[in-house]
Parts: C-alpha cells; structure tokens; sequence
C-alpha cells in the first residue's frame, strides 16, 4: 500500500499545483523555490526555509519558457530576468511571437508584475546579500511606440518597487526595468518622469546616452563572430572581434551582454576571459553552478580559454 501511495505523495509535494487553479496566490503557496523568507504556512511545514544567494553575471533569457516562469531564475539566483511582450487587443501577451490563441497565454502582468510585487510587497527585496534592484528586462515584439505606452500604463500600480528617473536622476527601487527588442530611444531618452532604462546595441555607441539611460549595449553572439562563430575559442579572428566589442562598450561605462551563447563552459570561460559581463542562458541550473563556482572567475578562465 505504501508504494502505491509514493508516487501519489511525490505528486502532491512537488507538482505543478498551478495548473488549473490559474492565479498567481497558487503559484506562490505551492511553489518550493520561492524566495520569501517569511513564506506562505504551508510551503514553511512542507519545505525549510532557503537563503538564495545572487548570480550578479546571470540573465534569464526568454524566462517565459522555464518551468515555472520567474520562480526558477530567482530560485538560482538570477538578476537579470527577460520577458518578451506583444501588443495585441491591448493587452502585453508574454510569448515569442503571436499565439494561435492569445486569451489563453498569460500577460506581463499577470506572469511577472503581480508576482514580484507579491514578493516586494511580503519582504522589500528579493534576495538578501543584494540592496541593488534586480533586473526585469522587458523585449519589445510589437511596434515600439504604441507597444511601451500601453507598458506604461500597465506599470502604474507597480511603481513603488520600480526604479524610477527623474530630470535624470536615478531612484533606485527593488526592480529596474529595461527595454531590449523594438526600442523607442528617443521617446523614453526624452522623458523627465521616466520609468525603464534601454537595452543598447553597437550602434548606439558614441552617441551620447547617459548611462543610467542605456546601462548596457548587448549584441547576438553570431553577429558579433560572423561567419567565425564555429570556430568558437579556437580562432585569433574570434577573439579580436569580442575584445573590440568589449573595449569599445566599456569605454563608455556600459555592461556589456551577448544572447545565443552556446551552453558551455568553455564558450563561458573564454567570454569571461576577454570581458564580457553578462551571460545569457535558457539553462538556467547549469550557468548558476558555473556561476557558483571557482571555475567562473578570470583567473581560471584564462587557464583554461
């Protein structure tokens, strides 16, 4: 009888409760990684309390497609987390590209602001060896002008954990959000209340951005390899076109980030050597144990690039 009963238990322990209940307080009761140091009664009976730690270099790319969504990257420690967003029948759909069926895909805020503010709200920070806000990064699919209005709206009653730049000046808050994909530059470089930075691209060096305007320039690692890219760690060609993207972004005082990294340590270390600051990864368990490892730092690094 108590084999028959194992699986049943492991079930009610450790599934997917969301499924189904379709809100957000579900997630949080039933979820076992959530950061919250005072949490909900029943996850404290069922499951100990867990200090997670920050991955500082650690970004969650296309965050919507982990397993659960948000909670795993905050779980390990991420912090910077990415969430792609349409316009469509005014609402900001989380997804890649426009769904078959849009009512039944969840929106940004229903999937991340809610959440987050769930937590912000509980316990002021999200992880506690960080005062810094974390970063939610916000990739614009839809048309840039009408797609960040509507953002602002949705925003609104998220304010007081987000930071916020007046005439400015930077008020840092528990969350700082960043506009990557269809940027419109000029439209938020222009506001005096405003309330995202931007996520910046080679092509906007040199132009004069504040850097609390535009933190970071990020590129895609084929563009910036080109025709190279298979030849990864091995080619002097390789390294030279890293090194000038680094050098140059730098310079400017801005991080500097690149997506479609291949998934391997090598590929981190070599990235990590020559200066790259930010990581990207769709598997988020192996580059936070990169991470948290000796192995993530330069000096091994150059031992091993």
């Amino acid at each position: 009888m108590i084999k028959l009963l194992l699986p049943i238990i492991f079930l009610f322990l450790f599934g997917n409760h969301s499924e189904g209940v379709g809100s957000n307080k579900a997630i949080l009761q039933n979820s076992v990684i959530l950061p919250v140091e005072n949490s909900i009664k029943n996850t404290q009976e069922l499951f100990p309390p867990v200090t997670v730690y920050s991955l500082n270099r650690g970004c969650s790319h296309n965050d919507y497609w982990q397993s659960p969504p948000l909670f795993k990257a905050l779980s390990l420690g991420y912090v910077y987390i990415e969430a792609d967003i349409l316009l469509l029948k005014n609402r900001l759909v989380v997804a890649h590209r426009r769904p078959l069926f849009p009512n039944k895909v969840k929106d940004l805020e229903e999937q991340y602001l809610a959440p987050l503010f769930e937590i912000f709200t509980r316990q002021g920070y999200f992880y506690k060896d960080r005062s810094e806000p974390i970063f939610l990064m916000i990739d614009i699919k839809t048309e840039a002008e009408s797609t960040y209005q509507k953002l602002l709206e949705v925003i609104e009653p998220y304010k007081s954990m987000l930071t916020s730049f007046m005439n400015g000046v930077e008020i840092p808050g528990a969350i700082t959000l960043i506009i990557t994909g269809n940027r419109p530059i000029e439209t938020i470089a222009k506001e005096t209340d405003r309330w995202a930075a931007i996520d910046g691209r080679p092509m906007d060096l040199g132009k004069g951005y504040p850097i609390n305007l535009m933190p970071m320039v990020s590129e895609k690692y084929s563009t910036i390899l080109g025709w190279t890219t298979t030849f990864g760690t091995k080619s002097p060609k390789n390294i030279l076109k890293v090194q000038d993207f680094v050098s140059k972004v730098q310079a400017e005082g801005r991080l500097t980030r690149l997506w479609k990294i291949p998934e391997k340590v090598e590929t981190w270390n070599w990235l990590t050597y020559h200066g790259i600051d930010l990581l990207n990864t769709d598997n988020l368990p192996k580059l936070h144990n990169y991470l948290r490892s000796a192995h993530s730092g330069p000096d091994f690094a150059k031992k091993s690039k």
